[in-house]
């Protein structure tokens, strides 16, 4: 994004936490990593954000799958992050107060938020489902904006963009998603599709998710041929661009 010439500000999970009104001061919010780990304050701001015209871009996968929250320790506001992974484990999850219980350390799609939950791919797009995985990402809907510029046709390939986790659609999936690829994936025990995704949010910016945490891997060559094999795409590379510039307009 810097070699791009876009002007980019840069936070940590903590900082939205503490300070939610940082998001509020950009053009778009992009989860750039393996960002799984999310409290009830980052969910609650990030999922309101594209009201105000904010895009949204989830460039790996897994993202925002189980709830957390942050506990002081020493004396020190938030130093410890809190996840039992378990309602039964949790002192929150048979709270009588509602704002506790709705704190409790579960997956997203498990949270009870007074009556319901919240799926992360109502919010994303897409959800994690797959791991490992190591694929060939393949394309479709190549008429779509997302791909204006790439050369890409329906069932073109981008080499080894799939993976080590991947995300697919769910009934909870806004119904104006749009499929960008779809990829047959399978581990041990699941076997289904990944997905890369786009939807417009009624505030008027896109939502998008590539679903997979190799995807970035086509983005830059830093630490190829040391942590991973060079997958540097073009391709790759214009679908953001394509993404970060209907973002700014």
């Amino acid at each position: 994004m810097e070699r791009e010439g876009y002007d980019v500000k840069y936070v940590s999970n903590l900082d939205i936490h503490e300070d939610p009104t940082r998001l509020y001061m950009t053009k778009s919010f992009v989860s750039s990593g393996h960002d799984e780990y999310w409290s009830k304050v980052m969910r609650d701001n990030v999922e309101y954000i594209p009201n105000e015209g904010v895009g949204l871009a989830f460039l790996g996968a897994n993202a925002a799958y189980w709830q957390i929250r942050f506990e002081s320790a020493g004396g020190v506001a938030n130093r410890t992050m809190v996840c039992y992974k378990d309602a039964a484990l949790d002192p929150y999850g048979n709270s009588a107060d509602p704002n506790l219980k709705a704190q409790t350390t579960v997956k997203w799609r498990d949270a009870d938020q007074g009556g319901y939950t919240r799926p992360e791919a109502a919010l994303i797009g897409v959800q994690y489902y797959y791991d490992p995985v190591n694929a060939d990402m393949i394309v479709k809907n190549t008429n779509h904006w997302a791909f204006a510029n790439t050369g890409l046709q329906d069932g073109s390939v981008l080499p080894g963009l799939v993976g080590y986790e991947a995300d697919q659609i769910a009934s909870e999936s806004p119904s104006n998603i749009v499929v960008l690829a779809e990829t047959p994936v399978a581990t041990e025990y699941l076997s289904g599709f990944h997905n890369m995704t786009v939807y417009d949010h009624p505030g008027g910016k896109p939502v998008f998710a590539t679903g997979s945490m190799q995807f970035s891997w086509g983005l830059d060559d830093l630490f190829s041929g040391v942590v991973h094999p060079n997958l540097v795409s073009p391709a790759a590379q214009q679908i953001l661009r394509n993404v970060l510039n209907r973002f700014a307009t």
